[in-house]
Formats: C-alpha cells, sequence, structure tokens
C-alpha cells in the first residue's frame, strides 16, 4: 500500500468522528467542517503509514482549533447557548431539557470534559490527549463535573418541591 493510499484509509475512517466532534463545539457546519479539514492538512504533514496519528491526536488538534474559532468571535453566551442545546439524540425532550439546564449551569471545563467522555465516548487517556493533561487529572476533573451536576440537579429538585420535573 501506497502511503497515498494509507492516509485515504486513515481519513476515510477518521473523518466522520473528527467532523462530528466539531460539530458538537461549533454551531456554523461551515466552520465545523473548515476546522475538521485543517485537522488532516495537519495530519498529511505528519502522516507516516507505519505509525499514523491516533483518533485523539485529531481530536487534539480540532480541540485547539476550536478554541481559537471561540476566542475569535468572543461570544462567551452564545457559546453557551449552543453547547448546552446540542443534545445526544437518545435522549427523552423532558431528559434532554434537564440535561441542557444542567450543562448550561457549568463552567467551561467542566462542561467540556462530560461532553468528551459522555457525548464523544472517549477514554480518559484520549480526553488527556486532548486537553494536554495527564490520565489521573482527567479522571479528578471529571468527577468534579460529575458532582457539581449532582448538584444543580439536587438544587433544581429542591426549587420544584421534589417533583424532579
Amino acid at each position: 500500500m501506497t502511503g497515498d493510499d494509507a492516509f485515504e484509509e486513515y481519513f476515510r475512517a477518521n473523518w466522520v468522528p473528527v467532523l462530528q466532534f466539531v460539530q458538537r463545539r461549533v454551531s456554523d457546519p461551515w466552520t465545523a467542517q473548515d476546522i475538521a479539514q485543517e485537522c488532516f492538512v495537519e495530519a498529511v504533514r505528519r502522516f507516516d503509514p507505519a505509525d499514523p496519528p491516533p483518533r485523539a491526536w485529531l481530536c487534539g488538534v480540532a480541540w485547539n482549533r476550536v478554541k481559537k474559532n471561540y476566542q475569535s468571535r468572543k461570544r462567551e453566551a452564545g457559546l453557551v447557548l449552543r453547547l448546552a442545546a446540542e443534545r445526544p439524540p437518545a435522549l427523552h425532550d423532558q431528559t434532554a431539557e434537564v440535561v441542557t439546564q444542567a450543562l448550561a449551569g457549568l463552567d467551561d471545563a467542566q462542561r467540556e470534559i462530560l461532553m468528551l467522555a459522555y457525548w464523544d465516548g472517549l477514554s480518559a487517556a484520549e480526553i488527556g490527549i486532548i486537553l494536554g493533561i495527564s490520565e489521573s487529572a482527567v479522571w479528578q476533573r471529571l468527577s468534579r463535573a460529575r458532582r457539581a451536576t449532582e448538584r444543580l440537579l439536587t438544587h433544581r429538585s429542591v426549587l420544584e418541591g421534589g417533583r424532579g420535573e
């Protein structure tokens, strides 16, 4: 297999997951495609058919590009709403609303680590690569984010009189 063939196979195996990773973080579909394409431009520069970069590396490149996109737009309030509006398709509407409200109540770092773990289905090692932190730091941040989410959901339940609606 030639290097071009190997990269084409690598691209086919990783394009959709990387694009979906970006789409969950960027509301504009054209911007999401541009960012995903930039990841593969970087990948082709570093590509070694014997040792292709792992998907987590691609997601790390995407994460850095997404952060730059966020910073350039400086729309923090809009960003929170867009991220919170993304919901996994398996959730029922009422559950999705509760999850959306809980995510909106978290800070950016907590929301992102939960999305990486649960919506993107990444391992702690992969999340560590993306965020540039150790695996133990990932577990620690996940634990804190879960506790914060639990507090928000408990507070919501208390405010609604324990109805859980």
